[in-house]
């Protein structure tokens, strides 16, 4: 079965798929699988809906310009959200068109906190780069510090 499927705006998307993302110059990242689950995603007047649910990108209070959160911390506060499954930043990255206009104007990292990702042995949380050039898919340890271009990609 397809990690995604496209129908126009709607992209259905199964979280139970393990993906392993190649990256040229890179080592491989590898997401966790699980149980097979399909969502629907749909990008309606440029906002970005999980089984009709909208997607919002989260700033913490404790993280701003001048100081970074530590990921461990962030991931406390973030448990009290609905986090977004790492394969739904896969399908967009592959699906361009879905990802709405707001984000990617922005110079900003999207994370998505709801799986898990693996690189060299390392567990971290994946996240999606917007660029001049694109996207880029990318891992960031738990140690590392979060600032205010580090955003959560949450549910409602």
């Amino acid at each position: 079965m397809p990690p995604a499927t496209l129908y126009r705006n709607i992209l259905e998307v199964n979280l139970g798929v393990e993906v392993t993302i190649r990256r040229l110059g890179f080592t491989d990242i590898t997401l966790a699988g699980g149980e097979e689950q399909w969502v629907r995603i749909e990008n309606i007047e440029g906002s970005l809906y999980i089984d009709h649910s909208l997607v919002k990108l989260h700033l913490s209070k404790h993280q701003d310009e001048n100081c970074c959160l530590k990921g461990t911390e962030l991931k406390k506060e973030l448990a009290q959200y609905n986090n977004v499954h790492p394969n739904i930043m896969v399908a967009l990255h592959n699906n361009r068109n879905m990802i709405p206009v707001s984000w990617a104007e922005k110079s900003v990292d999207v994370f998505f906190w709801g799986g898990s990702a693996t690189e060299n042995g390392s567990t971290g949380v994946p996240y999606i780069e917007f660029t001049k050039r694109g996207t880029v898919l990318g891992i960031r340890k738990l140690i590392a510090g979060w600032d205010s271009r580090r955003l959560a990609a949450i549910t409602e």
